[in-house]
């Protein structure tokens, strides 16, 4: 069997996608690379694009119930690997555009439609049909690129085994395969898959290579069938540690992995993961285990990096931000390849071009991965364009095309300035009507927020190693997760050296005035109540008179504060914010009566919600809106505008998008944004409403009369009144608390204050005149809920009392 798919099988999936289909999820097949579809009129491309994760991908179609030609070559055009046409139609598709694309169908165990661009045989029933000598004419025929697919209710486990022995590329449906290992009704899609690979190892692990989404291989890592379904279902990287089990990459270092593809080598005894990778692969500071990219994978590396954080004034900041200055050097650089006439001149000017020219790209958010696939996009096309030089350039090389001249144009207008963004690439909130209740349910809804099975199983064995192993464990997690691997104490004890506190001048000040503000505001609160580490944490800690700093972070930091171990002392309470793997740690230990701690709150992403009217000023606004977009994707940005005009929405819309563009982290932004509503609302009365069901985490009124408006506020994790005062003081230097409830909890919580650290006990202390006060009552309430011992317990001090009278 000569193929490039990444595994000797196809999954089967309806036309119409997976979005309500049993068995696998369209996420499922994506990182698999490679569905069949049994095209139909009601093919849809939302479908199509669903399934695709990586540029190894490989759709196959079923094109039988297609009506005309045309149909087929567009879908050829749209990058199908191949189609299959019933065996009478494939006369007509000669030519060399469909070589090794285009192949005939049977619905018969017969090898003589064969062909050298291969073979699709349906209805094979192995529990029905003699299929050892169609096996046997398979070996003996040697028949190339033979795909065979199963009737429906057949045997899959037996299918696949003929399939194997055929060297025939098996389609197997995916409602009937499962990533589920509780669901034995269909069949395990790591058990399919670790039937085609060999390992000649012990254990059974297979040797994996993993690469980003250019191809650029950044290490090597061991796969069973546990990590290889848990990847797959859950979409990251999950590998095999030789020693520790499973591992998902980034658990605690936040250097995480979308998983994009899987396949096999030619040999089936190598995986190949494709990833999209966060922070670096390796534990050393490079980006891969084999070293540090190179060539046009690190230029696009390094663009990235500069498109953040270059410093203002520079080259490649003015590239960014001036785009008349960037299309100047991209014509330029290709007039002077077009000139440069030695291969060192050459090879010169296309490194230059290629510079400019991912600098264009990676402004407009576009990936090299995007340009490789662009590129093969354009390689599956079987409909080629002439290909003539256009216009100008054509007339400036004296080329003469043979179309035929068109009528004379009419005056051109004039294009608009490059500096200036088309709509669709403008940073704009989308506008909700309030009046529609569903349209604005749908925009206040937040993003999914849950803890997975996934996360809960990684989790739970770091808890019960810590709990049982004490500093041990939390030592040989901290070494595998955070590399800190010279740490021999997992806390760090007072008084706290002073080198471990060298702190430039304006930071201590900086930490102190902050920290005076912080005490101030919660001994206010006290009167009331009453009627790994940098230097800038060992400081505060100093300041706040902290026992110890605990050197680790992650689940294995949550699970030593609940227990306690050898070093760190057991807790009471676990306050402040992480990654989804701290956040479902607190919540076990919380709810496990041995730990016998509680935590300050659940969490979800960050938001923000601004109120604003007529007066407000739309630069204050949007830097308001962008200091919590920035904080990622997934954070809730909404403008509540009361009473506004259509000129000051304008404006408002104008400032987010230049300010974000001037941005660092404009594509975080930029994605935040992208699903950021803004709401024009009447009077402050309906505004109010609205702030309070959706309960922000952030509320900011940038209002005439704030002050008079907090009173309405009944659901907020924090209010930040006037247009003086914007969401960032809060978060340093105003004195009040940075960890908020998020996700509708500011409904349920308080953000924490001094009562989040403080429990109120409380006492009685009746005379004997007391209990003759309430006794009646306590004994016939206690008689009304059949509580006999607790009723007796004031009648028979009743009784001593009238027998001593």
């Amino acid at each position: 069997m000569e193929t490039t798919l990444p595994f000797p099988f196809l999954i089967s999936v309806p036309s119409s996608g997976l979005a309500n289909a049993e068995g696998l999820t369209a996420g499922e097949v994506s990182v698999l690379g490679s569905p069949f579809i049994e095209a139909d009129a009601g093919l849809k491309d939302e479908a199509w694009k669903a399934l695709r994760r990586s540029n190894d991908f490989h759709p196959h179609f079923d094109v039988s119930k297609l009506g005309s030609k045309d149909e087929v070559l567009d879908l050829l055009d749209r990058g199908a690997r191949k189609v299959f046409v019933p065996a009478g139609q494939f006369a007509d598709y000669e030519g060399e555009e469909f070589v090794s694309r285009v192949a005939p169908i049977v619905a018969t165990l017969d090898l003589s439609a064969a062909t050298a661009q291969g073979l699709l045989i349906t209805n094979v029933d192995p529990q029905v049909q003699d299929l050892e000598k169609f096996v046997a004419d398979c070996e003996a025929k040697k028949v190339q690129d033979l795909f065979l697919k199963p009737v429906e209710e057949a045997d899959l486990e037996q299918f696949i085994g003929i399939a194997q022995r055929c060297k025939a590329v098996a389609i197997l449906p995916s409602n009937r395969i499962t990533t589920d290992k509780n669901d034995s009704s269909r069949f395990l899609l790591s058990k399919l898959i670790a039937a085609y690979w060999k390992s000649d190892r012990p254990d059974g692990l297979i040797a994996t290579v993993v690469c980003d989404e250019a191809g650029v291989a950044l290490g090597m890592a061991y796969t069973s069938e546990e990590s290889i379904n848990e990847g797959i279902r859950t979409q990251a990287g999950v590998y095999q540690s030789r020693k520790r089990g499973l591992w998902v990459k980034g658990l605690t270092s936040g250097d995480t992995q979308e998983l994009l593809g899987i396949g096999l080598d030619c040999d089936n005894d190598t995986l190949k993961f494709t990833v999209r990778q966060t922070g670096r692969f390796c534990h050393l500071p490079q980006a891969g285990c084999f070293g540090n990219l190179s060539g046009v994978s690190k230029l696009e590396k390094v663009l990235q990096q500069r498109k953040e954080s270059a410093p203002v004034g520079s080259y490649t900041a003015r590239l960014f931000s001036d785009e008349k200055l960037l299309r100047a050097k991209i014509m330029e650089e290709a007039e002077e390849l077009c000139d440069a006439k030695t291969s060192q001149e050459v090879a010169f000017e296309a490194a230059d071009l290629i510079y400019f020219a991912l600098t264009r790209a990676v402004s407009a958010g576009v990936s090299l991965s995007d340009i490789n696939r662009s590129l093969d996009e354009k390689s599956w096309k079987v409909k080629r364009r002439k290909g003539d030089a256009k216009g100008k350039w054509a007339k400036k090389e004296g080329i003469k095309n043979d179309a035929p001249t068109p009528a004379p144009a009419p005056a051109p207008v004039a294009a608009p300035a490059p500096v200036e963004e088309a709509k669709s690439d403008r940073i704009v909130m989308k506008r909700v009507d309030p009046n529609d209740s569903s349209e604005l349910s749908q925009a206040l809804k937040r993003p999914s927020q849950k803890s997975t099975e996934t996360i809960m199983k990684i989790i739970n064995p770091i808890i019960e190693e810590v709990r049982t192993g004490g500093d041990k464990a939390v030592l040989s997690y901290t070494h595998k997760f955070e590399k800190a691997t010279s740490l021999t104490s997992p806390v760090l004890r007072a008084p706290f050296p002073k080198e471990l506190m060298d702190l430039p001048a304006e930071t201590i000040e900086a930490i102190d005035i902050s920290f005076e503000n912080i005490r101030k505001f919660h001994s206010a609160q006290k009167k009331r109540s009453l009627s790994g580490i940098t230097p800038e944490i060992v400081y505060v800690a100093h300041k706040v008179g902290a026992e110890s700093i605990v050197l680790a972070g992650g689940a294995q930091a949550v699970a030593a504060m609940a227990y306690g171990t050898e070093s760190v002392s057991k807790v009471d309470k676990i306050l402040g914010p992480g990654n989804q793997f701290v956040t479902a740690a607190k919540m076990f230990v919380s709810n496990d009566t041995n730990a016998g701690v509680s935590i300050d709150m659940p969490a979800g992403p960050s938001e923000v919600l601004v109120i604003a009217d007529q007066n407000a000023e739309p630069a204050f606004i949007a830097s308001d809106l962008l200091s919590q977009a920035e904080h990622g994707v997934d954070s809730q940005v909404i403008l509540i505008g009361v009473d506004l005009t259509e000129e000051k929405l304008r404006a408002i819309d104008d400032e987010v998008h230049n300010q974000a563009v001037a941005l660092p982290r404009v594509d975080i932004v930029r994605g935040a944004i992208a699903h950021s509503i803004t709401i024009p609302v009447k009077d402050i009365e309906e505004a109010m409403k609205i702030s309070n069901d959706y309960a922000p985490e952030h509320l900011i009124l940038h209002l005439d009369n704030a002050e008079a408006v907090v009173e309405k506020v009944t659901n907020a994790g924090s209010v930040f009144i006037g247009q003086w005062t914007p969401e960032s003081v809060g978060d340093y230097s105003a004195g009040v608390n940075h960890s908020l409830p998020t996700y509708g909890y500011a409904k349920q919580y308080s953000g924490v204050n001094l009562a989040s650290f403080v429990k109120h006990i409380t006492s009685s202390n009746l005379t004997a005149e007391g209990l003759k006060n309430v006794g009646t009552a306590v004994m016939r309430l206690a008689a009304v809920e059949e509580l006999e011992a607790h009723r007796r317990a004031v009648s028979i001090r009743l009784e001593h009392m009238a027998r001593n009278a």
